[in-house]
């Protein structure tokens, strides 16, 4: 997603005042409400494409569909009562014996690892084809340098010659053709 966001903006503060707000917001729908999900009440649906653009979202799942799917909380051997009293208490995981039912309460039990897989591979896909827009659309112009050092030529004045336009504006061409008469040297360390 920054590639994407950084490949539209004229620079880097702009870049940076556009992606903190993306990646925040992106954050905010992409954590799974721990107390559970209600399938009778569906978010917005604004909601719910910013949740499908997340990675965060997609991460966060994939991790725990691959740490929860067939796991057992509640040790077999053990007593009932003892079993019941190491069980979480709180929460909508309460008295949840394995990582099937921590799946079903999230909503995540109709997910495999492989298609969340998929899926963030297929975001990662569209954020990458959208930085390749940006960048041919709304990429950095470059300057033709033909090498000549105009420099020692100008007497102090701009012509409309020593300028070209960028796309952003007008541009020394004197000065993004300046080179060093003397290459520097590194002082000696003894």
């Amino acid at each position: 997603m920054g590639f994407a966001i950084g490949s539209v903006a004229p620079d880097v503060e702009s870049s940076m005042a556009l992606g903190v707000p993306v990646m925040v917001i992106l954050m905010a729908v992409g954590v799974i409400n721990p107390s559970g999900v209600d399938a009778s009440d569906p978010p917005p649906a604004i909601i719910q494409w910013l949740k499908t653009a997340s990675p965060i979202k997609w991460t966060i799942e994939a991790l725990c569909v691959s740490e929860f799917r067939d796991m057992e909380f509640a040790d077999t051997d053990r007593k009932r009562w003892k079993a019941l009293r190491d069980l979480p208490k709180m929460g909508g995981l309460a008295l949840v014996q394995n990582g099937n039912q921590v799946l079903e309460a999230l909503g995540l039990s109709d997910l495999t690892y492989e298609v969340i897989m998929e899926r963030l591979t297929m975001l990662a896909g569209v954020s990458l084809l959208l930085s390749w827009f940006g960048l041919a659309w709304f990429g950095p112009s470059f300057v033709d340098s033909d090498g000549d050092d105009t420099s020692s030529q100008n007497d102090g004045s701009i012509s409309k010659a020593d300028t070209c336009n960028t796309g952003r504006g007008e541009m020394n061409r004197a000065a993004s053709s300046i080179t060093p008469k003397k290459p520097l040297e590194a002082p000696l360390v003894r």
